[in-house]
């Protein structure tokens, strides 16, 4: 299972990245230290604008609860979802907002509306997002044309010798 994980990975890279970029990734020496600085940098812009729109939703509400308070439980709620224990984290994210907002005296009916309208808000921009990166890909990317004789995006059963080299099992 191991290996057959690792290959599933160095494919989807592969579709994502590249070849070379990918087997660049997977080296020995590590990735680019830029790169992981900046990846690093919009993750965190990310989960702290998914914490702070489950402030956004409270407020709104008119949760009894202080902005602090719902930053705090925002972050959980991100966090929590995180954990692979439910499909989407359905189930989590409201059991997070429930047992955390009553400690601060929000009943679980409104606590359970921000962890859902919350994540309601976060699916339109996410859905705008998916289909600009599909157009993309479709006019460009590596899955707009069929692999050549020249072409470095070949299939998962053409995987070359010295790629499987630089994965990690």
């Amino acid at each position: 299972i191991g290996r057959r994980a690792g290959l599933v990975a160095h494919a989807a890279c592969r579709a994502v990245a590249g070849r070379s970029a990918c087997v660049r990734g997977l080296a020995p020496a590590g990735p680019d230290a830029g790169l992981v600085l900046r990846l690093m940098l919009l993750g965190l812009a990310s989960h702290g604008a998914s914490a702070a729109l489950f402030v956004a939703t409270g407020l709104a509400l008119g949760v009894a609860a202080s902005p602090l308070a719902l930053l705090v439980v925002g972050n959980a709620i991100v966090l929590a979802t995180l954990l692979p224990i439910s499909v989407g984290g359905v189930g989590v994210r409201e059991g997070t907002a429930v047992a955390l907002l009553a400690l601060v005296g929000v009943g679980a009916t409104p606590a359970a509306l921000v962890a859902l309208l919350g994540y309601l808000a976060m699916q339109p921009p996410a859905l705008v997002g998916g289909l600009l990166l599909l157009g993309r890909r479709a006019s460009e990317g590596p899955l707009a044309r069929a692999p050549d004789a020249d072409s470095d995006d070949d299939d998962l059963s053409s995987l070359a010798s010295e790629d499987l080299e630089h994965m990690a099992y």
